[in-house]
This record gives structure tokens, C-alpha cells and sequence, in this order.
């Protein structure tokens, strides 16, 4: 190797090694779609579906967002919302 191309590959090292790291992935909440759902708290039929569109007609059931016509919903509120209704056995 001749001594242009080994000063060429330690400046080409430098320049690697004082690069600032990579940012951190940017990571959003999981959000399912009404038949999504729907799935993920009764196993999804049609049934299921309007289901949760007659609770939120109702003002109950799981906290949902609004984005322009679509109702999402956040996989922790859904993941809560069926903890809330957990209910443990009493011993008689």
C-alpha cells in the first residue's frame, strides 16, 4: 500500500470515528383500527365492531381517538380497559 493511500484511509477512519451517534429510533404508540380492535377484545366479527361503535355512541368503552372520520384506538387504553374489568373470585 502506497503511504498517499494509507494517510487517505486513517483520514477516512478519523472522519468515522468523529461522526456524532445515530439518533435513537422514533417510536409512536401502537394504534389499531376499529376492526382491529375489535379483534383484540372479542376475537372480531361484525357483531364486535358495532359493538364498540354503540359504546361510543353511548359514551362507554375504551378511550378512543378521533382523526378525521377514523376512530382509532391505542393498544395500551384497550390493554386497560380490559384490566378494569378484570374481576377476581371471592373465596365463600
Amino acid at each position: 500500500m502506497s503511504e498517499t493511500a494509507s494517510i487517505e484511509k486513517a483520514a477516512r477512519a478519523r472522519k468515522l470515528r468523529s461522526r456524532p451517534p445515530a439518533p435513537a429510533p422514533v417510536t409512536f404508540p401502537q394504534r389499531l383500527s376499529e376492526g382491529q380492535a375489535a379483534q383484540f377484545l372479542f376475537g372480531g366479527d361484525d357483531a364486535s365492531v358495532h359493538t364498540l361503535r354503540y359504546w361510543r355512541a353511548a359514551g362507554r368503552g375504551p378511550t378512543y381517538h378521533k382523526v378525521g372520520v377514523r376512530v382509532l384506538y391505542n393498544l395500551t387504553d384497550l390493554e386497560a380497559f380490559v384490566q378494569a374489568g378484570r374481576v377476581e373470585p371471592r373465596r365463600a
